[in-house]
């Protein structure tokens, strides 16, 4: 799926950060990014980042999400027929957030718009998710409920995560 072969990266076109880096992710294949803060986990995420694209079925989900992009997800999510909406907010659910909350939308916390984003890429069945701290700003139900979905999802998953019990299950 992603062959890295001798890659440089850099943090904001600063000196490289991390040099001659090679790894390949296999369809299906899960993969952490561990490491004290500074090591260059996000660094090298956001170079994979810069290798694949959303057309090609990557679903990427940040640690922090800009207001205007919740609105656009919020939007998007009115905007969609009754049926897939429908199927979203069941995804919503099992992640442990109220259909009745996120349709609301007002004032969704950051848990619930990273609960929301990844109900909505499910139903694209990605090939590829990316995930940056997939945790924070999750309670601790809302993390199990998310490793079970992951754990059925039929796709890649690359996770930066400094949460060892959420990586091991």
């Amino acid at each position: 799926m992603i062959e890295f072969r001798d890659v440089h990266a850099s943090y904001d076109g600063s000196a490289p950060i991390l040099k001659g880096v090679s790894f390949t992710i296999r369809d299906g294949e899960f993969v952490a990014f561990v490491g004290t803060n500074g090591a260059g986990k996000s660094t090298l995420l956001h170079a994979l980042l810069r290798r694949v694209t959303l057309e090609e079925g990557v679903a990427y989900f940040p640690q922090e999400v800009p207001d205007d992009e919740v609105r656009a997800l919020l939007v998007e999510l009115r905007a969609l027929p009754t049926a897939e909406r429908g199927r979203v907010l069941s995804i919503a659910a099992r992640l442990e957030s109220p259909p009745e909350r996120v349709l609301d939308g007002e004032q969704l916390s950051p848990g619930e718009v990273r609960k929301l984003m990844i109900a909505r890429s499910l139903l694209s069945s990605p090939r590829l998710i990316v995930m940056d701290e997939p945790t924070n700003h999750l309670d601790i139900r809302s993390i199990e409920a998310l490793q079970d979905v992951l754990r059925h999802c039929a796709c890649a998953l690359v996770l930066v995560s400094h949460d060892e019990q959420f990586l091991d299950a």
